[in-house]
């Protein structure tokens, strides 16, 4: 099938208008989008975030209008490889594997672990570091238990520093700030910010670079109009 057909296909099942689908696959990403790696299962999973009320029909439809690029990037990518070291970049929205006695969430659904394991066949994948499913970035894996043991002293040392880089809507005023919250669990799979009974998060975060999202302003590559956005190091 090509994106075209599963995407049409995808907003029939959430009541949406189809006749935008093949304005929406021509643009970039999508119109060289690999369909059984990338758009399938990310049409799939926006499918099960539905069933579970996470998000509308009309939500998931109105995601993939603004951002095509939400139904590619579903592959794991080498970045290096060496002695038994293999880093990656993972995803968004992809767990690294199935927590114990859980099975997977939807049946498209893929993980880090399944991807190590086609790699390596009868390899046990070590994390050296974790990343939230919903966190795209590096993550690094071991092949061997010596391999592990000297990422972990890396860490250990602080030869290895770990930063986030997030886009949040609008222009800060500051430069630089230090956040003091509590977080506890709310509806669907998100965290949100309480008042008391949560926990502690003590969070830096600095503004790298201010600009406009999305990037391109140009009305036949994006249906939403640019809108004030900056590129933050937490």
């Amino acid at each position: 099938m090509t994106p075209v057909a599963v995407v049409e296909a995808a907003f029939k099942r959430w009541d949406a208008n189809t006749d935008v689908v093949a304005d929406i696959c021509s643009r970039w990403p999508l119109v060289d989008a690999d369909v059984d790696n990338d758009v399938r299962p990310r049409v799939a999973q926006l499918d099960f975030l539905v069933r579970e009320a996470v998000l509308s029909g009309a939500a998931c439809a109105q995601m993939v209008l603004e951002q095509p690029c939400s139904l590619v990037n579903y592959t794991v990518k080498v970045l290096f490889e060496q002695n038994g070291v293999v880093v990656v970049n993972k995803p968004e929205e992809m767990r690294i594997d199935l927590p114990r006695g859980e099975g997977r969430r939807w049946p498209e659904e893929r993980t880090v672990s399944d991807w190590f394991f086609a790699r390596f066949p009868s390899t046990k994948a070590r994390f050296c570091n974790q990343l939230d499913h919903a966190t795209s970035g590096i993550l690094v894996m071991a092949s061997t238990k010596q391999a592990a043991g000297r990422v972990a002293r890396s860490f250990e040392t602080r030869n290895v520093r770990k930063t986030y880089l997030a886009i949040v809507l609008g222009h800060p005023t500051w430069e630089e700030v230090r956040l003091t919250n509590q977080l506890a669990d709310g509806e669907g799979f998100a965290r949100r910010v309480v008042e008391s009974g949560g926990e502690d998060a003590d969070t830096s975060v600095r503004v790298l670079q201010r600009g406009t999202w999305p990037r391109f302003s140009s009305a036949e590559a994006w249906v939403r109009a640019p809108v004030p956005a900056a590129l933050v190091e937490v």
